[in-house]
């Protein structure tokens, strides 16, 4: 009993370490992913997070981009707009713009 305990103990350690290990790798690349998003941003009307992911050279990737999406829009650096697929009305398209303030 005590050994399964002490192995379940090392396994919570190792996933903890796990989880902090990709959070740190989020957080370090940030900075980049987020420029990377606006300056694609900056030259269209109107992109989703795929083709942000494409345009991106390899910058962006699908595990990413929609948290740094969510992080500018709460930041209020990035508009979206949600309309019906088209091949699936139940499902919402996401578009997201540059939050261009009127001054």
């Amino acid at each position: 009993m005590i050994d399964v305990l002490v192995w379940l103990g090392k396994l919570s350690v190792a996933i903890v370490l796990v989880i902090g290990v990709f959070g740190f790798l989020h957080w370090k690349g940030r900075p980049k992913r987020h420029a990377t998003i606006l300056q694609l941003l900056e030259n269209e009307i109107e992109l989703t997070g795929l083709q942000l992911v494409e345009r991106s050279g390899g910058v962006l990737s699908r595990g990413s981009v929609y948290l740094d999406l969510a992080e500018l829009e709460e930041a209020g650096k990035v508009l979206v707009r949600r309309e019906p697929a088209p091949n699936d009305p139940s499902l919402r398209r996401a578009f997201y713009r540059i939050h261009r303030k009127v001054t």
